[in-house]
């Protein structure tokens, strides 16, 4: 009987070291992130991770430390973290959280004007490619604004913000806006003889590749070009490289459910490791080729 006690207790008292891999040093703490406008309050066992600028201070994420971050390195006042993968993020403390993110404004909504120079100070402070993208930014500014001064909808201020994410030409920049907001826009006038992403794809399967093999729905495609002995290989996307759906629900409509549930239900450490993990895996199988 005293066995299975102290059998008790070692569990107890591992299962509170595990949970709490936060030292007390950074207990109760706050953190700017350098290179980004957010904010990180650092609690017991949970944290907060803040979006901020002059106009708003939104929560990004929060939740459980330990399955968030791994702490890389902590002194009084630096502490660099890992929220996996190959890049850390670095911090310098600060006193308090700012005073936009503890006393919220009331006004359910900000101004057009408002959230336009949020947006544009968001990259004024964050974007390191103007130059290289030939984008003069202040002009940007000083054209646009007059414009969404006069904005009245958030159909006419979202078409403004495409319009401007448009001029970066820049691949790894997206503006997701509701559907319900960009509901009204006139349908563009379909052009003769054009292709979608889609069909292009289909017809390079279909006309010019021999032995095609597919991991994940498709997420990595590959074979050999027909008549030679050139290898193939397509990535159609960054994520969902994971093991978690079986060999038989690979190519049905239950595969987007069953990834999902798992996806979700995992750490975000955790997940970020099983996404490492089927890149791994499905790179030796590049080898037949």
């Amino acid at each position: 009987m005293l066995f299975k006690r102290l059998c008790v207790l070692i569990f107890i008292f591992y299962g509170v070291n595990f949970y709490s891999q936060i030292p007390e040093s950074l207990k109760n703490t706050v953190w700017t992130q350098e290179g980004y406008d957010r904010i990180l309050k650092i609690e017991d066992s949970t944290y907060s991770y803040f979006n901020i600028d002059k106009y708003d201070c939104a929560t990004l994420v929060d939740g459980k430390f330990a399955g968030r971050f791994r702490i890389v390195n902590s002194t009084d006042d630096q502490l660099i973290l890992n929220p996996g993968g190959i890049v850390d993020y670095r911090f310098k403390r600060t006193e308090k959280l700012p005073e936009i993110c503890t006393k919220r404004s009331t006004k359910k909504e900000k101004s057009f004007e408002d959230n336009f120079k949020a947006f544009w100070e968001t990259f004024d402070n964050n974007y390191a490619f103007f130059e290289e993208r030939d984008l003069d930014w202040q002009k940007v500014y000083n054209n646009y604004l007059p414009k969404v001064q006069k904005v009245q909808t958030n159909h006419e201020f979202a078409l403004l913000l495409k319009e401007i994410i448009r001029k970066f030409n820049d691949g790894h920049i997206k503006l997701e806006i509701p559907d319900s907001i960009l509901e009204n826009k006139p349908q563009s006038k379909s052009v003769e003889n054009s292709f979608t992403q889609e069909d292009i794809v289909s017809d390079i399967d279909s006309n010019y590749l021999k032995e095609i093999n597919s991991y994940n729905n498709g997420v990595i495609k590959w074979g050999t070009v027909q008549d030679s002995n050139i290898g193939y290989i397509r990535i159609s996307d960054m994520n969902d490289f994971a093991n978690y759906v079986p060999k038989e629900y690979q190519k049905t409509i239950k595969f987007d459910s069953i990834y999902n549930l798992r996806k979700y239900a995992a750490e975000p450490l955790r997940q970020f490791q099983d996404e490492i993990n089927g890149v791994n895996r499905i790179m030796k199988r590049f080898s037949v080729i």
